[in-house]
């Protein structure tokens, strides 16, 4: 496998950023950002962004709009496209997969024959509970995920643990004193 060097990779076409939780997903993106404004002259609202969660997302604009304004104070040689993106940066197209998709079916609803006010299924993560319980149930098959399942039945609360040690690497999935 090719090492990824967020320096290096060519600004061209597509890019899919890929990786584990604290891995360094947003620093590359947002370096990745950065060198697109600056390297290819791409105006700050002509630069998609797309991501999974809400939190994630304001994540992003918070660390582009500082890498903005840390770029501006070193000096590249760009101050002037680099006030003009800070200046618009509201117009910056930073957003959750969903919010992306009900932008488009809005901007295109007229062309496409759709209506305006198309509803969207949830925030991504939608039918989680569901998903989380089937994952579970397929893929552990002794008897401490039964017992686990019993104590837990309804998919939601299940869907809630789940969230909490996908936000916590430091918890173990099954805490030592369960028997």
């Amino acid at each position: 496998m090719v090492e990824f060097d967020v320096d290096r990779v060519p600004l061209r076409g597509e890019r899919l950023v890929e990786a584990a939780a604290g891995t360094g997903k947003t620093w590359t993106l947002v370096r990745l950002h950065g060198r697109i404004l600056l390297e290819k002259k791409v105006p700050i609202d002509r630069i998609l962004v797309v991501t999974f969660t809400n939190a994630a997302t304001a994540e992003l604009k918070t660390r582009i709009r500082e890498e903005l304004r840390r770029l501006l104070e070193e000096g590249t040689g760009e101050e002037r496209l680099l006030k003009q993106a800070l200046r618009d940066f509201d117009k910056a197209p930073v957003s959750t997969i969903h919010g992306f998709c009900n932008k488009v079916l809005q901007e295109e609803a007229f062309r496409s024959g759709t209506p305006f006010d198309v509803p969207l299924a949830g925030e991504a993560g939608a039918g989680a509970a569901e998903k989380t319980r089937d994952f579970w149930v397929e893929k552990t098959f002794d008897d401490k995920a039964g017992r686990i399942l019993d104590l837990v039945p309804r998919p939601e609360v299940l869907s809630g643990v789940a969230k909490e040690v996908r936000n916590r690497p430091d918890l173990e999935p099954l805490p030592r004193g369960i028997p």
